[in-house]
């Protein structure tokens, strides 16, 4: 299984890849399948700052965009995702 590369994936850090990897997502498609909000949930405990920010990089991972072209909308979902979880 091939692992997520940061050359190969933008808004992914070396960091966020091996927070993926650690949960069993090894491959963009894999993120594809599993989606930015169940990814999310899963590495949590893992992240020690900035967690809406990851959170940003993963749903704009699976669109295939860059972070800061996620539009109004989709940031709008993610905050409220976000803040649901408490």
């Amino acid at each position: 299984m091939t692992k997520l590369a940061y050359k190969e994936v933008v808004n992914m850090s070396d960091q966020l890849v091996e927070w993926l990897n650690s949960v069993g997502i090894f491959t963009l498609e894999e993120l594809k399948e599993v989606g930015s909000h169940k990814a999310f949930l899963l590495i949590r405990d893992k992240i020690d700052e900035r967690p809406f920010h990851v959170l940003s990089a993963l749903e704009a991972t699976c669109r295939d965009i860059f972070k800061n072209e996620l539009d109004r909308t989709a940031r709008e979902e993610l905050r409220a995702f976000y803040e649901s979880l408490g």
